[in-house]
């Protein structure tokens, strides 16, 4: 679950950004323009990795976007807390933005943005049902 998480938001980047227009209500996600680089599993400067890296741009400013996914296991505060310092350490990055993806929100006193695992529900299935029909193909085919 965790890796098509991953694979969803690294490459649905339309997706994503709906998503966060609608869940976020602060002004910075209004004014990205685009979004110039995605990446999974980046290392960021402090040695932490964070699961999905977006690099974007708003009218002014270049912005850093680490997306965190927990999927089941519990969300450790001082990890959130030093993705957040790594992000805020990349040099190209004039703000930072977190965005927590967990089943709840485990409200620390952290600056970071919350998006609920079940808002991925309908992708995660529609990614479900491409992949089973590609594995009954193949097993049609033997």
């Amino acid at each position: 679950m965790h890796d098509l998480l991953e694979s969803i938001i690294e490459h649905d980047v339309t997706f994503v950004m709906t998503l966060l227009q609608a869940r976020i209500e602060d002004e910075w996600v209004r004014r990205i323009t685009y979004v110039s680089y995605t990446n999974k599993e980046e290392l960021l400067p402090n040695g932490r990795r964070i699961d999905v890296f977006y690099k974007a741009k708003n009218f002014r400013k270049s912005l850093c976007l680490g997306f965190e996914i927990k999927t089941g296991n519990e969300v450790d505060e001082k990890q959130l807390r030093e993705e957040l310092e790594g992000l805020k350490s990349v040099k190209e990055c004039e703000e930072s933005f977190l965005i927590l993806i967990a089943p709840e929100d485990p409200k620390y006193n952290i600056p970071y943005y919350f998006i609920p695992l079940s808002a991925f529900k309908q992708k995660v299935n529609d990614a479900t049902k491409i992949v089973y029909r590609f594995v009954k193909e193949f097993e049609e085919r033997d």
